[in-house]
């Protein structure tokens, strides 16, 4: 058993671990043993930043929310308070 454990080892450290290494891009790209097996990469964009302020028109209420996706976020509340919280959208206090 001992001569196995030895022998896997071997097989994980010399064979599997240099292959299953996750490799980036970069990775592939500087190392000619692995470029020459994908034949180069096509270029990829640097991302553009996107910004998005929330304003009335992209804010829903919990209600709305709670329609969309089926799930009730206050269920141990009493109906009354859960449908007062829910059904406003007070940006006012996003800030």
């Amino acid at each position: 058993m001992a001569n196995f454990k030895k022998l896997a080892e071997r097989v994980r450290d010399r064979v599997i671990k240099p292959l299953a290494v996750r490799r980036t891009r970069t990775d592939i790209k500087s190392v000619p043993r692995y470029n020459k097996d994908v034949n180069g990469f096509q270029k990829v964009e640097q991302p553009i930043e996107n910004r998005y302020e929330l304003n009335e028109h992209l804010a829903d209420s919990i209600d709305q929310v709670e329609r969309i996706t089926g799930y009730d976020f206050f269920p141990t509340l009493p109906n009354e308070l859960e449908d007062y919280i829910e059904s406003d959208v007070n940006m006012n206090l996003w800030n």
